[in-house]
């Protein structure tokens, strides 16, 4: 089978497992070029088909807001739902933000009668292939509500777009487990919980937790650690030491409050003298 340029590239950008928004606007460029009467079809196929890849959430957005094509109400609702799912979390509010003044009627209606039992509702929209989708999220006595409606104010049922969601995840997995499967780790790996999105870290169940900036176990060469890491992770960081109680070793854990940015780990024997230092990528 004849591999085309869409797909060629779909698999270089998909080396780390993720295609993100700069990456799915060159491929938005070559789609265009292709001439071809279905292009947002093509490029998720190429995704989809020949790379192991997650999509971004902004780079699903990109491809679907950047191609035009002629959808059914069927192939709409699909494309609005994915672009509204996100590869992990949902993040209803990420769309392009929409004052009241510039709301269709028929979405000014029902944010009307959602402000009637609740906060002020954030209203955001996607172009779905050249026609909008409204993204409503609000805060009420019940806890977060959230709604998905074309411009004419029909609602739109959300779905989980659950293959993207699974590569994602899987790909976080794999960015965690694979550095912490090596010999000097393994004590450590079992910090490391999969979950539907992702992983969850647990560093504290493998020993005691302590500040670095005041633990009396800091050798030269972990407070050197500290200092680089600090300088690498910049003002908005937050380090934490950790002293497994069945190998005895230490881990010193760097990285940004929020969770943004690199996560980066530094491993001593129990006199302080390093072993292993790494950083995962946070994207």
């Amino acid at each position: 089978m004849t591999i085309t340029k869409l797909q060629a590239d779909a698999k270089k950008y998909a080396s780390d497992r993720l295609i993100n928004v700069s990456e799915a606007k060159r491929l938005v460029t070559v789609a265009k070029s292709s001439g071809s009467k279905k292009p947002i079809d093509d490029v998720f196929e190429a995704i989809r088909v020949h790379t192991d890849a997650a999509v971004s959430t902004p780079a699903t957005r990109a491809i679907i807001s950047s191609l035009e094509q002629r959808l059914t109400r069927a192939e709409y609702v699909a494309y609005a739902q994915k672009a509204a799912s996100g590869a992990g979390a949902w993040a209803p509010s990420s769309g392009t933000k929409v004052p009241k003044s510039a709301q269709p009627a028929a979405i000014q209606k029902i944010v009307e009668r959602w402000e009637q039992s609740g906060d002020p509702v954030n209203v955001s929209s996607i172009s779905i292939a050249g026609k909008p989708v409204y993204m409503f999220d609000q805060f009420t006595d019940f806890g977060a509500a959230v709604g998905l409606f074309d411009e004419a104010g029909k609602n739109i049922e959300m779905k989980q777009d659950t293959e993207n969601v699974k590569r994602n995840s899987e790909r976080i997995q794999a960015k965690y487990i694979t550095p912490f499967s090596v010999p000097e780790l393994k004590n450590w790996k079992a910090a490391i919980s999969k979950t539907d999105i992702g992983v969850l870290l647990d560093f504290g169940s493998r020993g005691s937790r302590s500040d670095p900036e005041t633990s009396r176990a800091m050798s030269a060469e972990m407070k050197d650690a500290m200092a680089q890491m600090k300088a690498s992770l910049g003002a908005n960081n937050r380090l934490e030491l950790f002293h497994n109680r069945y190998d005895r070793t230490y881990l010193l854990t760097g990285g940004q409050v929020g969770g943004a940015g690199n996560n980066e780990y530094a491993l001593f024997t129990n006199a302080g003298t390093p072993i292993k230092a790494f950083k995962i990528s946070g994207e």
